[in-house]
This record gives structure tokens, C-alpha cells and sequence, in this order.
């Protein structure tokens, strides 16, 4: 997937978002919309997401841009569950059919833990992978949203 996979998407899409605190406990789920946009004379793309915690609308953002000269992604992950009143800064790569970007968050106590997001269309779908990365580099699924497109 490239920045121009993502351009094609652009429109509105609805679907499952799924949620899991822990790999060995039940993941959540709810319904899910997201908004695929391209920004600032086609050089970003914005991506906008809603799902649904305990009764509350939750909101995420990601907007990505690709530098072709470093064949460099960089991404800003805002969303009102995960990273509340800041954001996280990600890079990574756009080949193979995904765009798959790291950044890191300060735990409460101890070293730095990691968020890998993964974005790719399999299929005529939009999916949306997030994973926690242990200190260790241990890595956990802790979102999994798919989308077809909306109405």
C-alpha cells in the first residue's frame, strides 16, 4: 500500500472494530466508521475513525505522509482512548501491500512501550491492525478494525 492506495480509498467506510486489553482475555467489540480524506494538495492522507468503549463514542485520527525521496512514512496518531490530550509520532514503510508505522508512549513506570499500526486493503476492504510492543519486543494485537465501504 502506498499513499496513492490510500488516495483510492478515499470515501467513507463502516465496520468491526475490535478490542483487546490482554491476548488472553475475550477482545470487545463495536461498530465502526472511519473517513478516508487526502489533505494538503494530495501530500497526506487523514484518516478518521470512531468505535465505540463502554457505551462511549471514542475518536481517533491518523494522518500520513510519504516522503518518496526516503521512502519514509511518517504518521501523527491522535485518538481520545489510547492517547488522550497528545500524540504519538510513527515511521515506517509503505511496500508490500501495507503501511505499517512504530511509534513509542511513556509507561507509567519503566521503559518506553511501542504501537505498531498497520493499514492495507485486503480485498476491496479497509483494515486498521494496532499492536502493543512490550519493552521485551513482545508484540500484542490490541485493535483489529475492517471496513467496507459506507453508504
Amino acid at each position: 500500500m502506498s499513499l496513492e492506495t490510500i488516495f483510492e480509498l478515499e470515501g467513507q467506510w463502516a465496520g468491526n472494530y475490535k478490542l483487546w486489553f490482554s491476548p488472553t482475555e475475550p477482545h470487545l467489540e463495536s461498530e465502526t466508521t472511519a473517513g478516508i480524506k487526502r489533505g494538503v494538495n494530495f501530500t497526506c492522507a487523514k484518516i478518521a475513525y470512531d468505535w465505540v468503549y463502554e457505551e462511549k463514542k471514542q475518536e481517533g485520527l491518523i494522518i500520513c505522509a510519504f516522503n518518496p525521496n526516503r521512502e519514509l512514512v511518517r504518521a501523527a496518531f491522535f485518538d481520545s482512548f489510547h492517547m488522550a490530550n497528545d500524540f504519538m509520532e510513527c515511521e515506517g514503510s509503505a511496500r508490500d501491500g501495507e503501511i505499517n508505522v512504530m511509534g513509542s508512549y511513556t509507561a507509567p513506570v519503566g521503559p518506553s512501550w511501542y504501537w505498531r499500526t498497520i493499514l492495507d486493503a485486503p480485498d476491496g476492504a479497509f483494515r486498521m491492525r494496532m499492536f502493543n510492543i512490550h519493552p521485551d519486543g513482545t508484540e500484542d494485537i490490541a485493535v483489529e478494525a475492517v471496513y467496507s465501504r459506507g453508504e
